[in-house]
């Protein structure tokens, strides 16, 4: 029953991305953008969505000095209108669901041990590894929420073989992400709107499929978002003889999932490895989580009041100069 279960969501959710998209299509004339965080340094515009699963989301803009609260709207300098994914919306509603948002809005200064404590606190609580996996974690969780300073996105591969545990070590690492959405089995068509819709983090689970039919196109579109404002550019048909080129944003942070080493060398040294090993034998059975369905909820419900604070230390650092 479960199985038949996650096989109906994934097949509805491909069905409700393949509509939204149509009509992101139909709409990219208009004026109108949807995304849940929005940066513009030299303007000192800082955008992102709280939501707390009870009242509807809804922006923050800071600007280095004042928060302002509760936005539905922004008018972006290049007189673009942004505004907060709907909730209504099939779509963006399985986004709602399964993205962990800030939801509450902490204006006191965060230190950044607390954030290193709580998430590697996180992440001890479930898996097994060596320390400096713990570190680097920490550390790319905390870069992804601030990754508009970098010139650079590296990414994270997480490899290994079946039953490493290399899909949950990438799970958890992407839900203490800013705004990590979790894709599987996504075309290159879709994962390049996706990004471009939402701006979110993205985990590609189970990304053996990067090497298959559309293994090129895929890879251009990684090689492409190592950049800050990384493109990638089509030529959709419109009309019968009209091709006009689309530009998508693609230089979010991304996690990939795979059982072996990647052959492009090109894409290899934009990545940051975690080899995972089976550590079956040396798991305490005190660590051994229960079957029960509300684990998931606490655990999310943990993971957004960290969010909170790391949304806090968002606003302290994006605009620095240090």
């Amino acid at each position: 029953n479960k199985q038949r279960q996650e096989t109906q969501f994934s097949t509805t959710y491909k069905k409700n991305l393949e509509r939204t998209v149509k009509k992101a299509d139909k709409e990219k004339l208009t004026d109108t953008i949807y995304a849940f965080c929005y940066t513009d340094l030299d303007r000192r515009i800082c955008i992102n969505t709280i939501y707390d699963g009870k009242e509807p989301p809804y922006f923050t803009l800071y600007d280095g000095k004042d928060i302002e609260y509760p936005l539905q709207e922004y008018k972006l300098p290049n007189g673009q209108l942004l505004r907060v994914p709907p909730l209504k919306n099939s779509y963006y509603q399985s986004l709602y669901n399964s993205i962990v948002f800030p939801r509450t809005i902490n204006i006191e200064k965060v230190d950044v041990a607390e954030i290193d404590s709580q998430i590697v606190r996180i992440l001890k609580r479930w898996f097994i590894q060596p320390e400096n996996y713990f570190i680097m974690a920490r550390n790319y969780i905390k870069f992804t929420w601030v990754y508009e300073r970098f010139r650079r996105s590296p990414y994270l591969y997480v490899f290994g073989d079946y039953g490493t545990g290399k899909s949950e070590w990438g799970k958890f690492i992407a839900w203490m992400c800013q705004y990590g959405l979790v894709l599987d089995d996504v075309t290159a068509a879709a994962l390049a709107r996706i990004l471009d819709m939402t701006n979110c983090s993205v985990l590609l689970d189970e990304g053996d499929y990067i090497d298959g039919p559309e293994s090129d196109k895929i890879r251009r579109i990684l090689r492409n978002g190592y950049a800050r404002n990384g493109n990638y550019i089509v030529t959709e048909q419109d009309g019968k003889k009209t091709y006009t080129p689309r530009v998508f944003l693609v230089d979010q942070p991304k996690i990939i999932i795979k059982r072996r080493w990647t052959k492009d060398d090109a894409l290899a040294s934009r990545m940051i490895p975690f080899r995972l090993l089976p550590h079956d034998k040396e798991i305490p059975r005190s660590m051994r989580r229960d079957d029960e369905s509300s684990w998931e909820k606490t655990l999310k419900s943990e993971m957004a009041d960290l969010a909170s604070l790391m949304l806090s230390w968002r606003w302290q650092n994006i605009f620095g100069r240090a």
